[in-house]
C-alpha cells in the first residue's frame, strides 16, 4: 500500500497515519484499522485489470451520532478506478456539514490531478454511524455509491434530495450515481481520510472485471 500526500486538507504522516488497534466509543469492543486525524490509504493492483471496478467497506465510525468527523468541513473519500500517483478517479465523499448535528452529506466526486469536484447533489443522511456500510462501483460508464447501516438492507431505489421538505429532512441510506467516461484502465483505490474523530475500516473487499 502506498502513502501520499492527497490534498493540502488530507495529510499522511507515513506509518503514523494508519495503524491496527482497538476502537473506542461507538467502535468500542472491536478492533480494526485506524487512522489518526487525518490518513490517506491508496492501494494499486499488479498487473492489468479492466474499467469495470467494485470497492465494498463496512466501517464503524467513533462518533455515534451520525455525525461521522469531528466539526464541520472534515470528510472521508472512498475512491476508485484511481491513479494513486497522479491522484486522479472518481469516488464518494462523506463530509460533515451545519445543517444537522446527527447527519453527514454524502456526494459523488472526481478527482483530477488532486482537485476534487462534485459529480452529484449532496445528499444528507444518517447512515454515518456504527456501523455503516458502504458499495462504491464503476460498471460501464456508471459511477455507483450505496451506504447503509448494518444490518439493514441495501437502498434499491435512486436517492432524491428533500432536504427542504420538513417532513423529511435527511434520510437512513444513500444511493447515488453519475455517468463517468468509459475508457479507463486505472485500477487504483483507497480511503482518503481528514475526519479528525476516527473511523474503523472493519472490512474492506475490491474486485475487477
Amino acid at each position: 500500500m502506498d502513502v501520499y500526500k492527497a490534498a493540502p486538507s488530507t495529510t499522511a504522516t507515513g506509518s503514523s497515519s494508519w495503524y491496527y488497534g482497538e476502537g473506542m466509543d461507538g467502535a468500542a469492543h472491536r478492533e480494526g484499522l485506524l487512522q489518526g486525524r487525518s490518513g490517506t490509504l491508496l492501494y494499486t493492483p499488479v498487473g492489468e485489470v479492466s474499467g469495470n471496478m467494485r470497492f465494498n467497506l463496512l466501517v464503524t465510525p467513533f462518533k455515534t451520532a451520525g455525525q461521522g468527523f469531528s466539526v464541520a468541513d472534515l470528510f472521508m473519500d472512498v475512491v476508485l478506478q484511481f491513479d494513486n500517483v497522479s491522484l486522479t478517479g472518481y469516488g464518494l465523499r462523506f463530509i460533515r456539514t451545519i445543517k444537522h448535528g446527527n447527519t453527514v452529506d454524502a456526494y459523488l466526486v472526481r478527482y483530477d490531478q488532486g482537485a476534487v469536484t462534485a459529480l452529484s447533489q449532496p445528499f444528507t443522511t444518517t447512515c454515518f454511524k456504527p456501523s455503516c456500510r458502504i458499495a462504491v462501483s464503476i460498471i460501464d460508464g456508471v459511477l455507483t455509491a450505496k451506504a447503509w447501516q448494518e444490518g439493514a438492507e441495501a437502498p434499491q431505489t435512486l436517492s432524491v434530495d428533500t432536504t427542504t421538505a420538513p417532513s423529511s429532512p435527511y434520510h437512513s441510506a444513500v444511493f447515488l450515481q453519475a455517468v463517468v467516461p468509459v475508457s479507463r484502465s486505472l485500477g487504483g483505490a483507497g480511503v482518503l481520510y481528514n475526519g479528525g474523530s476516527s473511523t474503523m475500516i472493519d472490512e474492506v473487499e475490491l474486485g475487477w472485471d
